[in-house]
């Protein structure tokens, strides 16, 4: 598996669209599932992550991966929630 393709994995995306159709505007709708290669954890996830603090009702959160190792939750990565006080 090459460097661009690390942390990545095969899922089915599904996209759904609404509209109308023809001169007389009849409704349409439809759905599509489609596989793309997806990352284990989206960039913007780490964004997100709880640091603390009263606002964050003093949890820190961290992802934690250990290459070559699966979690208990089927995945090679795991979200970690830690008290700060």
């Amino acid at each position: 598996m090459g460097r661009d393709r690390a942390g990545e994995r095969w899922r089915g995306v599904t996209s759904t669209n609404v509209g109308h159709s023809g001169t007389q505007a009849r409704p349409t709708a439809g759905i599509h599932l489609q596989e793309q290669r997806r990352r284990f954890v989206e960039a913007a996830q780490f964004t997100t992550l709880k640091r603390g603090g009263a606002q964050h009702n003093y949890l820190v959160e961290a992802i934690v991966y250990n290459g070559g190792h699966i979690f208990s939750t089927e995945e090679p990565f795991k979200l970690l929630r830690f008290e700060q006080r």
